[in-house]
C-alpha cells in the first residue's frame, strides 16, 4: 500500500516517467580542492546522465568523487569548469541566489544519519522545507501529516524522532525530502545505518518514488545489499565515471 501511495505523490515535472528524458545532464565537469602540491582533483572531466523515471546509483571506492559529484548536481558545491543541467536548469550559468532558489523548490535530500531535529515532532521536521518556501505553518504541518501516512507512519506525526526506530526515522527523512514535491531526490548512503530488512523497505519506497512522472532518484552508496534496486549504476574511479551498468548484476 505504501508503494502505491508513493507513486501517487504529485510532481510539477513535465517528463513522462519512462526514463527517456534527461533529468540530470553533466558534461566535462572538473572540481579541484587546494592549490599547488596540495591540489586534489576530485572530479576529472566527468560525463554523467540520469534519466527521468529511474533510480540511479553512483558507486565506487571512498575518495573516488561520488559525494563531490552529488554535491555539484545538488548545487551545494561549485565546480571549476563544465556544464550541469538539472531538469532543464543550467546550474553552470545561474547565480548563487538562483541556484539556492532552484534547490529549495526542486531538490530533496536524504542522508545516512537522518539529520532530524530532535526537539521537533516528526510532522514539524517534515514541514521544514515548506516553511522555508514560505508556506503557512498550519498548512505545512497538515501536508506533513498526510505524507507521513503515505510513508507508513500514520499517527506518528506528533511523536519525537527519538520515539521511532532507525528505519522509521529514515521514513520521516524521506517524507521531509518529498514534502515540497521536488523533481530530484538525492540520497547519500540512505541505508548504511539500517539493517537489511529496514534498508530493503526504504529502497522499495525510494524505487516507487522514482517511478513518478517527471522525477528522478540518485543514490550514492557503498551498500551492496541494495544494488538490485537500481535501474542503472554509474561506477566512479579516481574522479571519473569509469563505467555505466545498464543492469546492476553486471557490477
Amino acid at each position: 500500500m505504501v508503494m502505491a501511495d508513493a507513486n501517487n505523490i504529485s510532481t510539477n515535472g513535465n517528463g513522462n516517467g519512462n526514463g527517456n528524458h534527461y533529468a540530470v545532464h553533466v558534461r566535462s565537469v572538473t572540481k579541484t580542492f587546494g592549490t599547488g602540491d596540495a591540489t586534489i582533483h576530485a572530479l576529472r572531466e566527468v560525463q554523467f546522465d540520469a534519466r527521468e523515471g529511474e533510480l540511479l546509483m553512483i558507486v565506487g571506492p571512498s575518495g573516488c568523487g561520488k559525494t563531490t559529484l552529488l554535491s555539484v548536481i545538488a548545487g551545494t558545491l561549485g565546480f571549476d569548469s563544465g556544464e550541469v543541467d538539472v531538469f532543464g536548469s543550467p546550474l553552470h550559468s545561474l547565480s548563487k541566489g538562483d541556484i539556492t532558489d532552484f534547490r529549495a523548490k526542486n531538490i530533496g535530500f536524504i542522508f545516512q544519519q537522518f539529520h532530524l531535529i530532535p526537539t521537533l515532532t516528526n510532522a514539524e521536521n517534515v514541514s521544514v522545507p515548506l516553511l522555508i518556501n514560505g508556506m503557512k505553518r498550519a498548512i505545512a504541518e497538515k501536508r506533513a501529516h498526510e505524507l507521513l501516512e503515505v510513508v507508513g507512519l500514520k499517527g506518528r506525526g506528533n511523536h519525537l524522532p527519538s520515539q521511532l526506530s532507525g528505519g522509521q526515522q529514515q521514513r520521516v527523512a524521506i517524507a521531509r525530502a518529498m514534502v515540497h514535491d521536488p523533481k530530484l531526490i538525492i540520497c547519500d548512503e540512505p541505508t548504511s545505518a539500517l539493517d537489511k530488512e529496514n534498508g530493503a523497505k526504504i529502497m522499495e519506497l525510494l524505487s516507487s518514488i522514482a517511478r513518478a512522472p517527471g522525477r528522478c532518484v540518485i543514490v550514492v552508496t557503498h551498500d551492496p545489499r541494495i544494488y538490485h534496486f537500481a535501474d542503472r549504476m554509474t561506477e566512479m574511479e579516481d574522479g571519473r565515471v569509469a563505467r555505466v551498468h545498464a543492469a546492476p548484476e553486471n557490477l
